[in-house]
Parts: structure tokens; sequence; C-alpha cells
């Protein structure tokens, strides 16, 4: 898988990840979500941006012009192909674990989430149970309070 070129910040410690496929059905809205929907990821990245936490967003279609109202030190957009044959729920981790491959010796605290319905109100790497508990956990909400 080839992505597009990376971020215009250097890979951090600490990240978070996301992943935004447009163009295609979503199962779980029921419909297709349009490629120029700013909306899907204004949220998302305006609060890592007030946090000062940095995050990247895979995408397959947001216009170059969305990318670049969002895009700062904190948050960046990779463009990456999408395979028709996946649904974009399963899809997003062939992308992330891709991107691990390359770049897991520069992380050290990782956060994955969903994007279109996601704010960050806390800096998770600062938490003090992220802190105690370094092993992997999932955490779904509609409004999340990464931890």
């Amino acid at each position: 898988m080839n992505f597009g070129p990376a971020p215009n910040f250097s890979i951090g410690k600490n990240l978070i990840l996301s992943c935004l496929i447009t163009g295609v059905y979503d199962v779980n809205r029921n419909t297709v979500l349009k490629n120029k929907d700013s909306s899907l990821l204004r949220e998302w990245a305006k609060s890592l941006t007030k946090l000062g936490v940095q995050g990247i967003l895979f995408h397959n279609d947001i216009p170059d012009e969305v990318c670049a109202n969002y895009q700062n030190e904190h948050v960046g957009f990779i463009r990456i192909p999408y395979a028709i044959e996946f649904n974009p729920n399963v899809y997003r981790y062939f992308v992330y674990q891709q991107f691990l491959a390359n770049h897991s010796h520069e992380i050290e605290n990782l956060f994955v989430t969903d994007v279109s319905d996601v704010v960050a109100v806390q800096n998770p790497f600062i938490h003090p149970f992220l802190l105690k508990t370094p092993t992997p956990c999932s955490v779904e909400m509609s409004l999340i309070l990464l931890c």
C-alpha cells in the first residue's frame, strides 16, 4: 500500500490516528459520505489542534483545499488508496498496520479514534489512567473523553 506524502511535521512519540474513507457507502450511516464535507473532520482536527496533540487523518479523497484548512503542526493528512473489496471500517486497520510497520520505532504512545463523531477534550497521553495502563484498550462513545 502506497501512502501519499507524509504530514508536514515530524512524527512525535505520542500520536492519534484516524481514517476517513469518503465516496463509498457507509454502513453505519446508511449513506455515501461526501468527500467535500469538512464537517466530518472539523471538530476532531480542531480539538487536537487546541490541545496541541499530534494526529494523522488517513483519507482517500478529501480535497487538498479542505486538508489545507485544517493541517498544521499538530494535524496532518495522508492520502491513501482505497481497496473497494473491503468495508471502510475494516480497511482502516490495514492502513494503520502498514503505517505502524513503517513508523512504530518513532512512536511510544498511540491512540486510534473515529473521526466524524470524536472530539478530544483532554490530552490522552498525560492522563494517569493511560500512564498506569500501558496495555491496549478500546473506548466507544459519541463524544469521547480521551482519558
